[in-house]
């Protein structure tokens, strides 16, 4: 994970990156892993909002991010690394990491006419 970090904050700008620093300090990321131990990640702010999807590819040194940002790296691609590496760092079980869920429920109603 340490190498895409450092990968992610060469493309960053200062400002993007100190940007990042601070969302990865106050912010919960939520997310899968997915083939190839690619991870899947919203990071969620304190106020509840939750970033586009992150995929991040620490094998292929690789990452996107769903957002409009026409950085190399944003700041939920360096916010998510960031905070997936410290993660790491604190013994966490990265792979226990899940996607938020959806629940879909049909009301019907009979018509009498």
């Amino acid at each position: 994970m340490q190498q895409l970090i450092a990968a992610i904050r060469e493309q960053c700008s200062p400002q993007v990156w100190q940007r990042a620093l601070q969302l990865a300090q106050t912010a919960t990321v939520t997310g899968k892993r997915t083939v190839n131990e690619e991870l899947e990640l919203r990071v969620i702010t304190r106020g509840g909002m939750a970033s586009p999807l992150v995929c991040l590819s620490p094998q292929e040194l690789d990452w996107s991010c769903e957002c409009t940002s026409t950085d190399d790296a944003c700041v939920h691609v360096a916010a998510g690394a960031l905070w997936m590496g410290r993660a790491r760092e604190r013994g966490e079980d990265i792979a226990g990491l899940t996607a938020p869920t959806a629940k879909l429920a049909y009301r019907l109603k009979r018509d009498h006419g």
